[in-house]
């Protein structure tokens, strides 16, 4: 089978994410979707940039939500792995507390509680961003945007997944706080997509 530059990649991330160990897991791959997800939006925006027929009243919107995505993209690549680095340091610190009860393991939790608060959040501003200019692109490649829209819906109902996981154990009141404020404020936006 043919195979492209990018290939190598995703395969060793997706034999990572099946091999059985503890990571990656859903935070990563989550994060992963909406990389996914971002990257076909930026894709979707870059093709109607450069066609002729695009309308001139969109050219600047795009370019703009062009410039914005491109830095989501980036925290959500950065997601992929710190949710990874995250997780595996609750794990050592987790087993460290075990022979030495001394050990908390509170700043752990919370470490693990924030990377799926700040990706669901990141989710929802590139939600926002799509929806405003999605009647820009091009209908050529509108079927890109749409598949786009629903990999950072899928991530974002992951998202809220981990969270949930997450809330019980999390100990500090303003980690708490969040994670139920950015739980109905990701349910709200993703029932309100069709």
């Amino acid at each position: 089978m043919e195979k492209f530059d990018w290939s190598e990649g995703i395969e060793n991330y997706i034999d990572a994410l099946s091999s059985g160990s503890a990571v990656p897991g859903g935070g990563s791959a989550a994060a992963a979707a909406a990389a996914f997800g971002c990257g076909l939006a930026l894709m979707a925006i870059a093709t109607t940039l450069k066609l002729k027929s695009t309308n001139p009243a969109f050219i600047t919107p795009l370019a703009s939500a062009e410039n914005g995505l491109k830095t989501s993209l980036g925290k959500f690549k950065n997601f992929v792995t710190q949710d990874s680095v995250v997780y595996q340091k609750y794990l050592e610190t987790k087993k460290a507390a075990k022979a030495d009860p001394s050990i908390s393991i509170n700043p752990a939790l919370k470490e693990i509680a924030v990377v799926p608060i700040d990706c669901a959040l990141e989710c929802m501003v590139v939600l926002k961003e799509t929806g405003k200019i999605k009647s820009g692109v091009a209908p050529m490649i509108i079927s890109d945007m749409n598949c786009a829209e629903h990999l950072l819906l899928a991530a974002l109902k992951c998202c809220v997944e981990n969270m949930k996981i997450n809330l019980p154990y999390v100990k500090e009141a303003a980690v708490e706080e969040m994670l139920k404020q950015t739980i109905e404020q990701a349910l709200k936006t993703a029932e309100a997509r069709p």
